[in-house]
């Protein structure tokens, strides 16, 4: 007469197999919950900052000298590989009717990925990077008949599971009419 008393190796096996199939379950879930964790924080942080680069075209790095203050027929928007919009802006308090005092600011994407900003480009070592690191991966600025056009296309891989997030983040700007 056979004892009841013990697993059979069978049994024992059946057992490992199932526990292992069940933390296998546990281990994905818990990756993929990670992965969409760093994803979502990821794609957040990028429309934040694209945000914040926006505001600080629109309003100026300082609060001052934006494109919004620019004087409508002198901006200028040049597409390529280093894209950059040109404007002119009446630095008097209240801005004047004679163009002969403005200055020339300008914003560009460099080879390198960040935004800068020059509030003078007749003067050297002004220029204000707009972002801290190198996400941007394009920058497109269209001057249409009354407004201008900004997009930004920043671009992040997320370690360790090397996905690339991209965001896009734009604005329309009208800037003061002559």
């Amino acid at each position: 007469m056979r004892s009841n008393a013990g697993m059979t190796l069978v049994e024992i096996m059946v057992a490992m197999l199932l526990g292992m199939l069940v933390l296998a379950a546990i281990v994905s879930i818990q990756m993929m919950s990670t992965r969409t964790f760093a994803e979502g924080t990821t794609d957040a942080m990028l429309d934040r900052t694209g945000n914040m680069i926006l505001e600080r075209i629109v309003r100026g790095p300082a609060g001052q000298y934006g494109l919004r203050e620019a004087r409508f027929s002198t901006v200028t928007a040049s597409g390529g590989a280093t894209p950059v919009l040109t404007y002119m802006v009446d630095r008097n308090d209240p801005p004047t009717s004679s163009t002969t005092d403005d200055t020339e600011c300008a914003v560009y994407l460099t080879p390198g990925g960040l935004i800068v900003s020059d509030p003078n480009t007749g003067l050297a070592g002004d220029e204000i990077n707009l972002n801290s690191e190198a996400i941007i991966h394009e920058l497109n600025m269209t001057k249409h008949n009354d407004y201008v056009e900004i997009e930004l296309v920043l671009q992040r891989t997320v370690q360790p599971f090397n996905s690339a997030i991209e965001v896009r983040v734009s604005t329309y700007i009208r800037p003061r009419i002559d």
